[in-house]
């Protein structure tokens, strides 16, 4: 009785993880933070411990029983456990296995978290063994959907008081708990037929109106979403709704289902344009019907940039057909095909880490292989999936229905998109339950201890034991950790933002020793440092930066073609060349030859290579470097460049400018010094230290009057600091101009009026 007891508590525990993993994977994210890479992390680490938890009660379980049945055909089984392996084999076979098993800082999708989705798609083939449980997780999707639509919405409306570091405007396009408008669009897409289905099973009136209000809910959040694809996978999903319908139910129904399904996708719209003329805010209106008119505009925005990925895709693909590159590795294989077109349409310095299509992505990940049993598995699903539909009847029909739509619409919006967390967990989640629905709910014997000699017992203990250890060692160490980790590097980003470069260092010291496989951090910890070191001259932090830097980052690794850890190479090669000794900079020049070799129109290696000249005191190359990032920038009078991409790529050429004017300040040649400052200050009129950059040329030079002129310059845009009227007032008595002098220190001192420099100076002028 004892056994029984703890079989039926676990039995309990594990629908309720299921539950749980369902309805908190899409509505969790790390809300205490500001700012937005909140979301693939956390969800992962919590799906991930959730399904460890339910191994740990489905090994007890095992142990107690000493077998496990499972719900789906073996066959069935099979065929995604061919699918993982696979998997398991591109990430063996990799170009990076490291990022392959473990998965990137942005996606977390390597190896270890696919074996998280294989456990849990067998925890549900082998505990979801009835209709009831399959309704209870239906309605948890829909409970989740609730709130991810509500908060959708709520953002949309400008009411979100979540503290992000960059809202959603009024009007604009909402992310929710998603965190990316694509994302939630898919997320949408797999929930919002299974509200179609719950409102045609459901019998009682009341439950029907808050079914029929969800699925408004739904699909004023997938609108707001402005996701072009995510409205093409909704209308893909409606068609293939009533072809199944006129297909497969008799005829004479159909027009009343159809004439229902109108009347409410009709109330939505209405709801839409009262919303349109309550918000105060009437330019997404405008937005609106820009993206509706954008969706067969090939050569601007996101689709013209698709347009690009895909083709440099399936080149890639075309050099490893077989076996791919590995998982997670996209961007250390696209980032060779970047162009200066690209940063038209995209972020400058941005190569994809996926090349947005799934089905290319996987043939990118694992070749022919990887790609060609993810085919089979949907394309067995839809064929066995509608013969199979004319053996049901009732509720399980229309429950086998819409999981098809569902399923048919998701795949369809992964035509321009790719597979998340959340979107992930739920693909595995309803091909489980389809498999168990083409098994008619009966079970199969998986795994029998029964018939295991007594002498091997004692094996299966202890195997059982050893798992149960490594599985807390996963929860509470490694995913546990990650998450701590996390937590210092934002505190890191955090410490460097406001020049808090002690504890900045502190704490990427204690998020890399928390998780020394994640190499993002090293990334942002290097070009922190680069940047902290020359604006602190204190020799214990310098000697705590360099020593970290030595004894942990391996600078003399051998370079293995990846482009980022290439260039952490290469700006710590230039870090300790700067400080310690000059012949590193002879590793670095070679690393950034290696690194053009890469990507030869990446901005960012110029950029960086030319900054490492400058400290190698070796000018004239720097300039040759700098005139070459300049020459492989993209026209900024291209039409299709919009306000934001112009803006990204002025900040670059900004930068360049002020380093190619300190390689002349070097060299003994003000005018051109002075020229490049002018630049400038022709594409941003506001920088005022250019100003007074070019008034101290003039300085140099002798010429007064024009120095005098631009610190008026800077005085007239920024009236309110004293040191522009001070800096005027000491070029006037210098000029020997006492009067003009006088004039513009006391303006000075009416903004500064305890300043005892300033007093002393007036004092002066009046002796």
């Amino acid at each position: 009785m004892a056994k029984q007891k703890v079989i039926k508590i676990c039995d309990y525990l594990i629908e309720a993880g299921i539950l749980a993993i369902v309805f908190l994977v899409p509505v969790y994210f790390a809300f205490i933070y500001r700012d937005y890479s909140v979301f693939s992390l956390d969800k992962t680490v919590l799906f991930r411990i959730l399904v460890e938890v339910l191994l740990l009660l489905n090994l007890i379980k095992l142990a107690i029983n000493k077998a496990i049945l499972i719900y789906i055909r073996k066959k069935h089984l099979l065929l995604v456990f061919l699918f993982f392996l696979a998997f398991a084999i591109a990430s063996i076979f990799s170009i990076d296995p490291h990022t392959s098993f473990w998965g990137s800082y942005w996606r977390q999708q390597g190896l270890f978290t696919y074996l998280h989705y294989f456990l849990f798609f067998i925890i549900v083939a082998i505990n979801v063994n009835n209709k009831v449980k399959i309704e209870r997780i239906i309605n948890a999707i829909l409970s989740a959907s609730l709130f991810v639509a509500i908060f959708g919405i709520i953002q949309w409306l400008g009411l979100d008081n979540f503290p992000w570091h960059k809202r959603v405007p009024i009007g604009g396009r909402v992310t929710s708990t998603i965190g990316q408008p694509v994302f939630l669009g898919s997320y949408l897409i797999l929930v919002v037929f299974l509200t179609i289905y719950k409102i045609i099973i459901s019998k009682r009136f009341l439950t029907r109106f808050f079914l029929i209000l969800l699925f408004a809910l739904q699909i004023l959040c997938l609108t707001f979403t402005y996701t072009r694809g995510a409205w093409l996978s909704f209308i893909a999903g409606v068609l293939l709704a009533v072809f199944l319908y006129f297909l497969l139910i008799k005829k004479e129904k159909a027009a009343k289902i159809i004439i229902k399904f109108s009347a409410a996708v009709l109330v939505i719209f209405l709801t839409f344009g009262i919303l349109i003329n309550i918000n105060p805010d009437r330019s997404f209106s405008k937005f609106f019907t820009s993206r509706v008119k954008s969706i067969i505009d090939f050569n601007a925005g996101s689709l013209a940039m698709r347009l690009k990925y895909w083709p440099a895709g399936l080149d890639a693909f075309s050099q490893s057909p077989i076996i791919g590159y590995g998982p997670e590795n996209q961007q250390q294989v696209l980032v060779s095909y970047y162009d200066p077109t690209w940063s038209i349409f995209e972020t400058i310095n941005s190569s994809p880490d996926r090349a947005h299509n799934e089905l290319l992505e996987l043939l990118l990940a694992g070749g022919i292989l990887l790609a060609g049993l993810y085919l089979w598995i949907i394309l067995y699903i839809f064929i066995k999936g509608i013969s199979y539909l004319n053996k049901l009847e009732g509720q399980d029909k229309w429950l086998l229905f819409f999981l098809l739509v569902s399923f048919f619409s998701y795949q369809f919006s992964l035509l321009s998109s790719f597979s998340v967390i959340e979107t992930s967990v739920y693909f595995w989640l309803y091909l489980a339950i389809i498999f168990i629905m083409f098994n008619n709910y009966q079970s199969e014997n998986l795994l029998d201890l029964t018939r295991v000699k007594k002498i091997y017992f004692p094996v299966w203990m202890s195997i059982f034991l050893f798992s149960s250890i490594g599985i807390v060692y996963f929860v509470v160490y490694y995913n546990i950790n990650n998450v701590r980790a996390d937590y210092y590097f934002r505190q890191a980003r955090i410490s460097f933002s406001k020049s808090d470069y002690s504890n900045m260092l502190n704490n990427y010291v204690l998020a890399m020793n928390l998780n020394s496989k994640e190499e993002f951090y090293p990334w942002f910890f290097v070009n922190d440092s680069l940047e902290s070191l020359n604006k602190i001259k204190h020799e214990d932090y310098r000697k705590s930066v360099l020593g970290y830097i030595q004894n942990n980052l391996k600078i003399d690794k051998i370079s293995n073609n990846n482009y980022s850890d290439m260039m952490i190479q290469a700006k710590v090669l230039t870090l300790i060349g700067k400080y310690i000794n000059k012949k590193h900079f002879f590793a670095a020049e070679k690393v950034y030859y290696d690194l053009v070799k890469i990507s030869p129109y990446m901005p960012d290696t110029y950029k960086s290579w030319g900054l490492m000249y400058i400290y190698a005191e070796d000018y004239k190359k720097a300039l040759t470097i700098y005139n070459t990032a300049l020459s492989i920038l993209p026209d900024l009078n291209n039409a299709y460049l919009n306000k934001e991409h112009r803006n990204e790529i002025n900040e670059y050429i900004v930068h360049i400018y002020q380093n190619m004017a300190y390689c002349y300040y070097k060299l003994d040649n003000i005018d051109s010094q002075r020229a490049y400052y002018q630049k400038i200050i022709n594409i941003d009129p506001y920088k005022l230290d250019i100003y007074k950059n070019i008034a101290d040329t003039y300085y140099q030079q002798g010429d007064l009057s024009q120095a005098i002129w631009y610190n008026k310059r800077v005085y007239m845009l920024n009236p309110k600091d004293y040191n522009w009227p001070l800096a005027i007032a000491l070029l006037y008595q210098e000029r020997g101009d006492n009067v003009q002098a006088l004039e513009y220190a006391e303006k000075a001192l009416e903004l500064e009026p305890w300043n005892e420099q300033i007093k002393e100076f007036i004092k002066e002028i009046n002796l």
